[in-house]
């Protein structure tokens, strides 16, 4: 077995255990996001629902750059809202969604959320996961808080 070969199982192998010890043992592929679920199915219509969100985003945010159209977003949707709010991140309780950044958003992009949650407030916190990329790798740091909740109350309603 070859070196490169090896490396790859070794990497790929990583992936599904790191999914698996967070309970994600399915995956969903759409353009803009790589969705790890728990459930068997995810609900009806949620893929076209994100995919309808991303453009809307897009719409708002065209002026940050064009290299935002083509990022893609790990997206983790858990099946209830007791399994989100004991995961590895511990969201508060009144949390509905998440996408946990430190410093360098250029690799990664997560976000967190459960099934059930209305997808206006799924595309909000999206939209934070966007300001912060375009604050980060403009400004190396994020936005700043008012900046970024007030934004939110004039955009995505």
């Amino acid at each position: 077995m070859t070196a490169l070969l090896k490396s790859s199982l070794a990497f790929a192998l990583a992936g599904v255990l790191s999914n698996a010890a967070h309970g994600f043992d399915r995956k969903t592929n759409t353009f803009h996001f790589t969705i790890q679920h728990d459930s068997t199915l995810l609900p009806k219509g949620y893929t076209a629902a994100l995919e309808r969100a991303h453009q809307k985003l897009m719409k708002e945010y065209r002026a940050f750059g064009a290299e935002m159209q083509a990022i893609k977003i790990d997206f983790y949707l858990y099946s209830s809202r007791d399994r989100y709010l004991a995961s590895r991140y511990n969201p508060p309780p009144w949390s509905q969604g998440f996408a946990p950044y430190a410093g360098d958003i250029k690799g990664r992009l997560e976000f967190y959320t459960y099934e059930g949650v209305p997808m206006d407030i799924v595309t909000h916190e999206l939209s934070h996961l966007f300001l912060a990329l375009f604050f980060l790798n403009e400004n190396k740091r994020p936005p700043p808080r008012w900046l970024d909740e007030g934004h939110r109350r004039r955009g995505t309603r």
